[in-house]
C-alpha cells in the first residue's frame, strides 16, 4: 500500500466539490484510547465504551461517523446514508459507530423517533475531547463537522475525511475503497 501526502484537496467519483481529506500517510499515527459513553439502539440500553473496546475482535478496521446534532436534517441523513451502507461494511469485517457532541439521553430520543434507526452505537462527545483530537470540532457551533474515520485494527489512522459545509452524503465509495485496501494488505 503507498502513502500520500497528508493533506490536500481531493476529488472523488462520488463528490461533487473539493473536500479537504486527510489520507493514508506514511508514517501512521496510533489514535489513544479514549472512554465516552454511548447510546446502544439495538438494546434500548445507555454504557460506557472505550475505542479498544469498540475495535473488531478480529483486528478488523472501525469507522467513525461524525455528525453534527440529533434532530437536526443533516443528522437524520447522516443515519439513513450509514444505515443504507452498513451491511456492506459489516462484511468487510468493519465495526460502525456514530459521534455527536448530544448526551446518551439525547441520542435515545432521537434514536428511537427514527423510522429507521441506528443498528450500531452512538456516541457521546459532550466534552469534544474526542472531536478535538479527530480535528472535527466546529468551534462556531460547538458541534462535530461531519467527517468519517477509519482507523485499522492497530488503532492506526488511515482515513480521515472531513466533509464540506455543502457536501451533503459522507463518501461511502473511498470508505469502502479503503477498508478493501486494508482487507487486501492484511492477506498478503
Amino acid at each position: 500500500m503507498t502513502a500520500t501526502a497528508a493533506k490536500r484537496p481531493l476529488l472523488c467519483e462520488d463528490d461533487n466539490e473539493v473536500v479537504t481529506r486527510t489520507r493514508l500517510r506514511s508514517r501512521l499515527q496510533t489514535i489513544a484510547d479514549f472512554q465516552c459513553p454511548a447510546f446502544l439502539p439495538l438494546d434500548r440500553q445507555i454504557t460506557q465504551v472505550s475505542l479498544t473496546g469498540l475495535m473488531p475482535p478480529l483486528g478488523g478496521p472501525l469507522c467513525l461517523f461524525f455528525y453534527g446534532s440529533d434532530f437536526s436534517p443533516e443528522a437524520e441523513r447522516a443515519i439513513w446514508q450509514i444505515n443504507t451502507e452498513i451491511s456492506t461494511l459489516l462484511n468487510l469485517g468493519a465495526h460502525v459507530v456514530a459521534i455527536s457532541t448530544d448526551s446518551v439521553y439525547v441520542h435515545g430520543a432521537f434514536a428511537t423517533r427514527l423510522t429507521w434507526p441506528p443498528t450500531y452505537p452512538l456516541l457521546s462527545d459532550t466534552t469534544r475531547l474526542i472531536a478535538h483530537a479527530f480535528g472535527v470540532a466546529d468551534p462556531s457551533s460547538g458541534t462535530c463537522r461531519r467527517a468519517a474515520v477509519v482507523l485499522d485494527g492497530e488503532r492506526q489512522l488511515r482515513l480521515s475525511l472531513i466533509l464540506g459545509r455543502n457536501e451533503e452524503n459522507y463518501p461511502m465509495k473511498r470508505i469502502v475503497h479503503t477498508i478493501l485496501e486494508l482487507a487486501r494488505a492484511e492477506t498478503e
